[in-house]
């Protein structure tokens, strides 16, 4: 059976391939979203020669910040910049009219961090990956 169209599996989309789709995806929720604008958030603590020493990489969209990567370096942990970061990021995301925030990561990753965070109220996913899970994917 053709169709004129074949999916092509690909491990390194093009920019130019992943933009289009946040472009269509954009033009589509456009209408049911009170703030449709997508923007980048970056939080850091920098090292004096501006080495980055624990940080989070987020976007807004849709009146959401989503958290896309947290980390603090480990001597560093345990001091409260974890907190620090996400109390900046959800801070700049009000400003942006956001009013919830979102973090997906592993059971392993800072669990307590994750339960004592003031994002814990918002949406969190926590994924258990079991070992079963991680040889299957290997092989």
């Amino acid at each position: 059976m053709t169709f004129g169209w074949h999916p092509s599996i690909e491990d390194r989309p093009s920019p130019v391939a992943r933009n289009r789709l946040g472009r269509e995806f954009g033009k589509h929720n456009q209408p049911y979203l009170r703030n449709a604008r997508w923007q980048w958030l970056g939080v850091f603590v920098r090292e004096p020669d501006g080495d980055i020493a624990a940080g989070l990489a987020g976007s807004t969209y849709g009146d959401w910040l989503f958290i896309h990567d947290l980390w603090v370096r480990a001597d560093l942990r345990r001091r409260g910049i974890g907190q620090e970061l996400l109390r900046l990021a959800e801070a700049r995301a009000r400003e942006r009219g956001c009013h919830s925030a979102w973090l997906d990561t592993f059971s392993f990753q800072a669990r307590n961090f994750i339960r004592n965070s003031v994002i814990a109220s918002s949406a969190v996913s926590i994924i258990r990956p079991t070992s079963s899970e991680f040889s299957s994917r290997s092989g």
